[in-house]
């Protein structure tokens, strides 16, 4: 009986440090710095009509689901000056180790585009209305 019980606290003492072995803390949004564990991998496309547009994938490298992740996609004429800024949200986030598809329209036409990924929250998991899909 005596062994028994060692036997199981024992156990319990060896899962519970496992699991707290496995922990590390989510990284703040500012000590991950762009592109480090997430980012865009985009091409310009320019249909009919002379309407350009931005499509590609947001890229997490990191083991935490990403939330409420925007792009923003910035237009500059040929001396570098802002045409436009664009915010974009990218839908469903992005699991770990994945990357999902976005898109942004109708982007007046510039010299030059720029892609970034300033805006998006770490989770352990998907959101809960996303739950099903992941």
């Amino acid at each position: 009986m005596r062994d028994r019980r060692r036997s199981i606290a024992l156990g319990a003492a060896l899962l519970m440090a496992a699991g707290c072995a496995s922990l590390e803390p989510v990284p703040e949004d500012l000590e991950v710095g762009e592109g480090r564990l997430i980012h865009a991998e985009w091409m310009v496309d320019e249909p009919e009509f002379n309407d350009p547009r931005v499509s590609g994938y947001v890229v997490n490298t990191y083991y935490y689901f990403a939330t409420q992740v925007q792009v923003l996609v910035e237009a500059f004429d040929a001396q570098g000056a802002v045409v436009e800024r664009r915010f974009s949200w990218v839908l469903g986030g992005v699991p770990p180790g994945h990357r999902t598809y976005f898109e942004v329209r109708h982007l007046p036409p510039a010299d030059r585009y720029r892609v970034t990924v300033p805006y998006y929250t770490w989770r352990e998991g998907p959101d809960p209305i996303f739950r099903g899909r992941f």
